[in-house]
């Protein structure tokens, strides 16, 4: 699988070809998502089949017919979003740079860049829930498979306060993937001057650059992802290895998580869990994977999440 970092590249060559290296600093969980490119309405849908009939098989006697049910699939179609991180500036700070203005825009598009994949990582897990933004694309959080304690896939650490997850993650064409509009390209365009408005009305010049690119999130089916919820603070309520062998064993034997995506409390929590119980006294490292599904850490997960009921 690709990830969304080997394939968003700027579609206007301004910044540094390895940008991407740089901008996804802020958002580990964006950078190491499997990516696709969009395949429909000029990149900006994304059409595949859910498959949500398995065909009947089984053993027959000799002689003797068994009833026959063929697959069954849907149409799934996902609505690309707008990302934007458009750049303006007074002229006035612009013509002061040293370096001069297209310096100081390149600063300020990246800047701007890594602002925007920070909102997009948080975006992946919150959707557009009141946690996360409206205009933009739905996230996990609104799988209907692990947004309530009645799916199959949610695990309830049972926290009442200052509430966390831990989300777990299945790679590929039937299950999750970051759909990138425009074969990946971030639209960068080049410097332009335009007078706008002040709060008062009254206008003043400035430069301006359009940075934008379009995505969305696939969850493909019921064991694409699975989440631990309601993650705390309290005893009993934090992050356990216990915890994260109970949400594995929501996926199939074969079709395991391809990460688990958590914050720096819960991994502190892990990693202190482990102490606890260590033979020698000695304290535990701080995990990077569980049962060979690879930790990814992320500030983008919160730690006042919404109640799991």
């Amino acid at each position: 699988m690709k990830t969304a970092a080997q394939l968003l590249r700027l579609a206007d060559q301004n910044l540094a070809p390895g940008f991407a290296d740089d901008l996804l600093l802020d958002a580990p969980f964006i950078a190491a998502m499997a990516a696709v490119y969009a395949n429909a309405s000029q990149g900006n849908q994304h059409k595949y089949l859910k498959h949500t009939l398995a065909p009947t098989v089984g053993f027959r006697p000799v002689n003797t017919g068994i009833a026959y049910q063929g697959s069954d699939q849907v149409l799934v179609t996902v609505d690309l979003r707008t990302l934007s991180a458009n750049v303006r500036m007074d002229q006035q700070i612009a013509n002061a740079h040293p370096n001069g203005v297209e310096a100081v825009m390149d600063l300020e598009s990246e800047l701007s860049l890594q602002a925007a994949f920070a909102a997009a990582e948080r975006q992946l897990i919150y959707g557009s829930s009141a946690q996360g933004l409206a205009d933009g694309f739905s996230g996990l959080v609104q799988a209907t498979t692990i947004d309530g304690l009645g799916g199959a896939m949610v695990i309830n650490a049972t926290g009442a306060a200052a509430r966390s997850s831990v989300y777990f993650l299945r790679f590929g064409e039937p299950d999750c993937e970051l759909i990138l509009g425009r074969e990946g390209n971030i639209q960068q365009g080049a410097t332009f001057e335009q007078m706008i408005p002040d709060g008062t009305g009254l206008l003043f010049p400035i430069y301006s650059r359009v940075q934008e690119a379009l995505m969305s999130l696939k969850i493909g089916g019921i064991f694409s992802v699975a989440r631990i919820a309601n993650i705390g603070t309290a005893a009993n309520t934090m992050l356990t290895d216990a915890l994260i062998y109970n949400a594995l064993s929501t996926f199939p034997s074969n079709r395991g998580p391809s990460i688990m995506v958590m914050n720096k409390r819960s991994l502190f929590q892990l990693r202190a869990s482990r102490t606890a119980t260590n033979p020698t006294g000695a304290a535990a490292p701080i995990p990077d994977e569980v049962a060979g599904v690879p930790i990814i850490t992320t500030d983008s997960v919160r730690l006042d999440e919404t109640a799991v009921a």
